[in-house]
């Protein structure tokens, strides 16, 4: 799972666009009937508000980011980019078993406050143990760094590894390095070939 947003910062700027938007239709109410209704009243219709204002957030976080997204580009240079989709990969491996190149497929999903990666090969299938996503300083991209359980069917026990990979957005690819703890090692490149809205 990966935070692309703070959860700590999103649910402290929810609770405070509640509470103004609470405040504001509150105030709006009793200044548009000359204070002529109960407090209760009032706040019925506040909460009213805040359920509409419930209703954007859930659409939002949902599937109106991505229309943002889309709109704004420098979103996804300053926060993260969308990297839902089908993707081709190759990969060079090294070690133990001899060095050599495999190839297959892999599916992102992502949400604007999570993000998993499968692998599939001809012979294995890998599941995302845990993603951490960042601007990568230096590089001025966004790097992804995850952790990943790999089964490899009838020839052998399952294993983990770890990946940190480099978005570049020219070229529509996430490129880096990985590890494993059979122990191989060696370079991995995703090409997208499928944007999708993936949840």
């Amino acid at each position: 799972m990966l935070t692309v947003l703070p959860v700590t910062r999103i649910v402290t700027y929810i609770a405070i666009a509640y509470g103004v938007c609470l405040a504001f239709i509150g105030s709006i109410f009793w200044w548009y009937t000359g204070g002529r209704h109960d407090a209760l009243t009032i706040a019925s219709w506040a909460i009213s508000g805040g359920t509409a204002l419930n209703l954007v957030i859930i659409y939002f976080f949902s599937i109106g980011w991505r229309t943002i997204w889309k709109k704004a580009p420098w979103l996804s240079e300053n926060i993260f980019p969308d990297l839902s989709g089908e993707w081709e990969f190759e990969l060079t491996y090294h070690g133990q078993f001899g060095d050599g190149t495999a190839s297959g497929r892999a599916t992102i999903k992502q949400s604007l406050l999570k993000i998993s990666i499968e692998v599939q090969t001809g012979k294995s299938l890998s599941h995302t143990m845990s993603v951490t996503a960042q601007m990568d300083a230096e590089a001025q991209a966004p790097l992804l760094q995850y952790i990943y359980r790999v089964n490899p069917g009838n020839s052998g026990m399952p294993y983990r590894g770890a990946a940190v990979l480099n978005y570049l957005k020219n070229d529509d690819m996430l490129k880096g390095k990985y590890w494993t703890e059979r122990p191989t090692y060696g370079e991995y490149v995703l090409r997208r070939v499928q944007s999708r809205w993936i949840y």
